[in-house]
């Protein structure tokens, strides 16, 4: 099968999407078709029952993992997790608007926002990946006994890979989801390997049942006001004033008050690939997903950022490199550490940036089966 590799010119961008269309077809009704159904893929309910089995690739200094997937067509969801051995038992419920994790080797329950409160702006969401990808639908195959299309999402923007998606043809429900990084075989993100639409299914509830004595763990978040990120956090968020490098946009700011540690959140995306930039003060603990393959950080004016997104280093460096009050010491310098001054008021690091004002919004749950995340 052809691979589509990333482009980093507009020259060589221009030859893929040439290239493509050779083997794929010449743009038009296919590429609306993507578009539907990609947009309709965005939507957290597909007004179908959903019963999966789905094999997600390593991320996150994990193994491969596969879990079982429950989702109603209203969109309430139950994950859990049934291999490695060492991970079997976890389990997710979201409802809309809770979402519990349940760590029995830990005996916690994380109780935090459903990530797909925000999952409801699928039309704002796919105009903004179409602004940013050239969305090429190969002609229909089958996969598990469904017709499938596979849609490759080509950038526009230098740093980062294509993508792609294979979606049921009839549901718009994601069975597969790839990365193809230049000169390697695809990056298999996670890959459905049995599927069932049942006619019926036991809407999922967050009482989960637990063994044992339970700690139960609060995420404490809010949504960002600006002026009062002090009192919070210690400084106001820094918060670039115009749009991100690599088309992306800034949709939410929120406060993380939790037990563990205390930050700004900044949800921010291209319309496909979502991410999120941490922004704490230094020292504290509880920050050691920070350090993974998938997070850049970087200090500046006394305040530490961490990127964390399923993108290659140099885009995420691109990206973070907007947030910092002035830029980082180059490559060549990196032994040397500045002498940085601590900003903890409203005024500081602030200052060079806007008040935040919500001028981009297309939140959304990524393609695929949502997969719990302990916070």
């Amino acid at each position: 099968m052809f691979c589509l590799r990333p482009t980093t010119t507009l020259a060589s961008r221009a030859f893929a999407v040439a290239i493509f269309a050779i083997f794929v077809g010449p743009a038009g009704a296919g590429d609306n078709r993507a578009r539907e159904l990609l947009m309709r893929s965005f939507q957290h309910a597909l007004k179908v029952n959903v019963r999966a089995t789905v094999v997600h690739g390593p991320r996150h200094g994990h193994g491969p993992e596969t879990v079982q997937v429950e989702q109603t067509r209203s969109g309430k969801l139950r994950i859990t997790v049934v291999w490695p051995e060492s991970r079997r038992g976890m389990q997710t419920v979201d409802d809309g608007t809770k979402s519990v994790t349940y760590i029995p080797w830990r005996q916690t329950l994380v109780v935090q926002e459903s990530p797909q409160r925000d999952g409801k702006n699928a039309k704002r969401r796919i105009e903004l990946a179409a602004r940013n990808y050239d969305l090429v639908a190969e002609p229909a195959s089958f996969m598990l006994g469904r017709e499938v299309v596979r849609i490759t999402a080509i950038p526009r923007a230098e740093f980062l890979p294509s993508r792609r998606f294979t979606l049921d043809a009839e549901t718009a429900y994601v069975l597969k989801q790839e990365v193809l990084p230049p000169g390697r075989e695809p990056d298999i993100q996670f890959e459905v390997t049995s599927i069932e639409y049942p006619t019926t299914l036991d809407e999922p509830t967050t009482n989960i049942a637990t063994s044992g004595e339970t700690k139960i763990r609060y995420t404490n978040r809010s949504p960002y006001v600006p002026g009062h990120g002090a009192e919070a956090i210690g400084f106001e968020p820094i918060i670039p004033k115009s749009s991100l490098p690599l088309g992306f946009v800034v949709f939410s700011v929120q406060i993380n008050r939790s037990e563990r540690w205390h930050s700004a959140a900044l949800r921010i995306g291209d319309g496909l690939v979502r991410g999120t930039v941490y922004e704490f003060l230094p020292g504290g603990e509880g920050r050691e997903r920070l350090d993974g393959p998938d997070a850049t950080t970087a200090e500046s004016g006394g305040v530490r950022f961490a990127l964390v997104a399923d993108l290659p280093e140099p885009a995420r460096r691109r990206i973070l490199d907007a947030f910092l009050p002035f830029p980082p010491p180059p490559p060549s310098a990196m032994g040397f550490r500045p002498e940085l001054t601590p900003r903890h008021s409203s005024r500081g690091t602030a200052s060079a940036y806007r008040a935040f004002q919500l001028t981009d919004r297309f939140p959304s749950p990524p393609p695929g089966p949502l997969q719990g995340q302990v916070n």
